[in-house]
């Protein structure tokens, strides 16, 4: 086994992307192709060959404003792994050495740059995958867990199964929030990419204190969404 570093652009990129297309079922891939690797804050990718078929790769991150317990965070995203633990950890190890390069004290994982892109991994799939939720095999989990990491946030999904639209709870909310000066206005889909620009000011209000949180350039907000 060897391990390589590539690039979107370069010549070997199709090797990075031929991965999830070789370790999952015809069924699921369209949920893999669904999933971005942006390119903001992305400095390297890695892929594990073994007889010059990729089995492994992952992506690494180095975004300015992520830091955790108040140090200078690497994150890596992309994540894909054949179920063997040994291509898992020398795969986590190249990514690993080289964050430490970029002054790196922390390595948190999965995460593709930023929570405003995919992050974190399910524990089941007891469920069909609920939206903007990523789809991986489940014993990545154990593989991370095995190689040192620690789980440092818990999230979950919640499925409504009497969701019942109550118009009189609806006004009456409206109502308060108009009282303290909050205005309702519908989105202009003839002008979206204002209407993005009003919510990336709002996001970035929202959710300025979230865990993990880091900016968003307004540009690269609107583009994500834009086709959404």
């Amino acid at each position: 086994m060897k391990i390589i570093k590539s690039f979107p652009g370069d010549n070997n990129f199709h090797l990075f992307e031929k991965v999830s297309e070789l370790i999952y079922d015809a069924s699921v891939l369209h949920l893999k192709r669904a999933e971005s690797n942006p390119k903001t804050y992305l400095r390297q990718c890695y892929v594990a060959l073994d007889n010059e078929i990729p089995i492994a790769r992952l992506s690494l991150y180095i975004n300015p404003f992520l830091t955790y317990n108040g140090k200078r965070t690497a994150c890596f995203g992309a994540y894909e792994c054949i179920e063997n633990q040994e291509v898992s950890e020398e795969l986590i190890r190249f990514a690993t050495n080289d964050a430490k390069v970029f002054g790196a004290e922390f390595l948190i994982g999965p995460m593709n740059g930023s929570t405003w892109e995919n992050y974190r991994f399910s524990l089941d799939h007891h469920f069909p995958n609920f939206f903007l939720e990523p789809y991986h095999h489940v014993y990545y989990n154990e593989q991370l867990l095995k190689s040192n990491f620690e789980i440092i946030g818990s999230y979950f999904s919640l499925r409504d199964t009497d969701v019942v639209f109550k118009l009189p709870d609806v006004t009456a909310k409206k109502e308060y929030f108009e009282k303290l000066g909050i205005r309702f206005e519908q989105a202009e889909l003839s002008n979206f990419e204002n209407t993005l620009s009003d919510i990336h000011a709002l996001n970035e209000i929202s959710f300025r204190t979230n865990f993990l949180y880091t900016p968003i350039l307004k540009e690269d907000f609107i583009a994500k969404y834009q086709n959404a």
